[in-house]
């Protein structure tokens, strides 16, 4: 996740000073494999937002 994150950051296309929306979490059985991810408590509504309209797109 961060090499893309970097990757789209020195294309220009995400800002330099903008937070990370995406942290990959790991564990200790998965070396070098994200487990899952997490988002900062206030993107929150935002992504159930966009879950639930894109639930809708059926």
């Amino acid at each position: 996740m961060r090499r893309i994150v970097a990757a789209f950051r020195d294309r220009g296309l995400i800002p330099g000073g903008v937070d990370d929306l995406l942290s990959a979490e790991y564990d200790d059985e998965t070396i070098g494999l994200a487990t899952g991810f997490t988002v900062p408590r206030p993107v929150l509504p935002l992504v159930l937002e966009w879950a639930n309209s894109a639930a809708g797109e059926d």
